[in-house]
């Protein structure tokens, strides 16, 4: 299937084409992706909850501000606030 070159104004008209090129989970992955690469430099520093609950913070607001520039789905950005809540948390309350 052939899409039409983008008639982009703006970067959000671009990331808006990507992610309809993608159906939909162009920004998604990289979300998860965020995700694992600051993961990944987190651990080498800190304990793995205290990565996890860093990490899933950074995720969390990088989704909203993706959500509010309409690139994700909101639910996506409420699960990441959620998964983000939980992870923190689990780090306060565990000790």
């Amino acid at each position: 299937m052939t899409y039409a070159a983008p008639n982009a104004t703006n970067m959000t008209d671009v990331f808006i084409y990507a992610n309809t090129v993608t159906h939909g989970w162009f920004w998604q992955l990289i979300l998860i992706a965020i995700f694992v690469v600051s993961f990944g430099v987190l651990i080498g520093r800190n304990d793995a909850s205290r990565s996890f609950a860093a990490s899933s913070f950074l995720t969390s607001i990088i989704a909203l501000f993706m959500s509010l520039m309409n690139l994700i789905p909101s639910m996506i950005a409420l699960i990441t606030i959620i998964l983000s809540f939980v992870s923190i948390g689990l780090l306060l309350f565990r000790k």
